[in-house]
């Protein structure tokens, strides 16, 4: 039994200040899938953990190990949950882990206080998970049609490179949210033919023009890189040729992007790889495209 008491928890700080999210100086019990049973202060959760800190330091939990979790007003509450539990209560160490635990939380919160005040006071950069920056970024793709058998024989593949523009709005809501998308603006040239760099008979090529909102999650600075999603709705010009019929266009088409992907950062530079659909509206036919995409940003201040 007295291995299940090896760990404490602490409270909601950080992330939780963050998120607008109330902090109530209180004991949290957690039960682990092992059995193990932690008492103590939550003082950061992110989309996988909480990072929790008592007598024995700070360390993260996963959320995977927890198979239920007691939100209390104070340790006498955890002490009465272990006893009701039939747990083996040691009343002096769980007091001792919770007193340590509400220490570390107001360590916490006067760090991050004055942590705003330098940065309202423009003496410090901006909270590391807050994404009010803009980045430019260079990208190559490759795709393949899909959907439509005839135009898979016409032309089954192209190539497109683009340059991008993304621009955090986290300011708009004053804190750092999943929920809240960037913008991205996207130009890029395309070329689908029959066979690439040789002349061909059937071919769709031309240039666009993409914006729409970028989401990334959790954030673009996280320390194990975020998974982004973007739908890019805009229009693009292309030349379309079919020498088999003497055909050839110029013109204006509705066209949208989707992206979904991983980005990993190093500071101020950003590698991704993306799958990508791409979608061109014609009068005739609509033409699909899947792929993938690799390419790096740079943030820009």
């Amino acid at each position: 039994m007295r291995s299940r008491f090896k760990k404490t928890t602490c409270s909601l700080a950080l992330l939780c200040a963050l998120l607008g999210w109330a902090a109530a100086a209180r004991a949290d019990t957690f039960f682990l899938n092992d059995g193990q049973v932690l008492v103590g202060k939550v003082i950061r959760e992110t989309a996988l953990a909480y990072i929790v800190a008592n007598s024995y330091g700070t360390f993260t939990v996963g959320k995977a190990r927890i198979s239920k979790i007691y939100i209390t007003r104070s340790y006498r509450e955890d002490i009465t949950i272990h006893k009701k539990l039939g747990l083996k209560t040691n009343e002096d160490y769980i007091r001792k882990n919770y007193e340590e635990g509400i220490r570390r939380k107001k360590i916490e919160e006067a760090l991050e206080k004055e942590k705003k005040k330098l940065y309202k006071a423009g003496k410090t950069g901006v909270p590391s998970n807050l994404w009010k920056y803009g980045r430019l970024g260079v990208e190559g793709v490759y795709y393949s049609t899909i959907i439509s058998p005839p135009l898979f024989a016409r032309v089954p593949h192209g190539l497109a490179a683009s340059l991008m523009y993304d621009q955090g709005l986290d300011l708009m809501i004053g804190k750092r949210h999943m929920a809240m998308p960037g913008l991205r603006v996207e130009a890029g040239v395309i070329d689908f033919e029959r066979k690439f760099f040789f002349k061909s008979s059937r071919r769709l090529s031309g240039y666009f023009l993409l914006a729409g909102p970028l989401w990334a999650l959790p954030s673009l600075d996280n320390s194990w890189g975020c998974v982004v999603l973007a739908a890019l709705p805009g229009a693009g010009y292309y030349y379309i040729t079919n020498d088999d019929s003497a055909s050839r266009s110029n013109d204006f088409h509705f066209t949208c992007a989707g992206i979904v992907g991983y980005e990993y950062s190093f500071k101020v530079v950003s590698l991704f790889i993306h799958f990508r659909y791409i979608y061109i509206l014609d009068q005739d036919i609509a033409f699909n495209g899947i792929g993938g995409s690799a390419g790096i940003a740079f943030r820009l201040w």
